[in-house]
């Protein structure tokens, strides 16, 4: 019995020890960002650079939800030329992966400062498709209210409405086609968004 308990107290620690380690690892990265940002200032690094995945310094800020270092590397954008659309080896920006993460402010402020909201990625997907999947409402609203390509098809010919139908957001739907999203578009098997709401 002793050692019943003690073999489930010790499961129970490293429980305990993995849920911690995952709750500093956002922390952990935006003390890196914060380092790479302030050595960008300092030495005159290259503002676009990528790491080995691919990924600007301003993707990661807005990944980890680093407003302060969204914010810092955009006004730096004047003077030191970032590239805010910059794309990763999958053709991804810094508003796709805030999008995804569901930053609301750095999405908000990304978009004022002249991301362009309707560009796609290697599969087609926009930052509204994205938002529409995930059934994040609020970025979907802000993505519309910037021209998000509500019509806008993937590469599998689907539109921000078929995938909100497929996900089963009713909400992004009925915002979408009030955002006048046509509703006669068929994809390849010849469905629209409502038949594919059906099945």
């Amino acid at each position: 019995m002793g050692n019943n308990s003690s073999s489930l107290q010790s499961r129970r620690d490293v429980s305990q020890d993995v849920t911690e380690t995952k709750s500093l690892m956002p922390a952990a990265e935006i003390e890196k960002i914060s380092k790479l940002i302030d050595s960008i200032i300092k030495f005159g690094r290259n503002i676009n650079k990528k790491n080995s995945q691919g990924l600007t310094p301003l993707m990661l800020a807005a990944n980890f939800g680093h407003t302060s270092g969204v914010k810092t590397l955009i006004m730096l954008n004047a003077t030191r030329d970032a590239n805010l659309n910059e794309k990763d080896q999958k053709g991804n920006t810094a508003l796709m992966f805030v999008t995804k993460a569901n930053h609301k402010d750095i999405i908000q402020l990304l978009c004022s400062y002249g991301c362009q909201v309707s560009q796609c990625n290697q599969k087609g997907w926009t930052p509204l498709m994205k938002a529409c999947k995930n059934g994040n409402k609020d970025v979907v609203d802000i993505l519309l209210s910037y021209e998000g390509g509500v019509n806008y098809l993937n590469n599998d010919c689907w539109s921000p409405l078929m995938i909100a139908c497929k996900y089963g957001h009713l909400d992004i739907v009925r915002k979408l086609i009030q955002s006048e999203a046509n509703t006669d578009i068929k994809d390849p098997h010849g469905m629209t968004a409502a038949q594919i709401a059906l099945q």
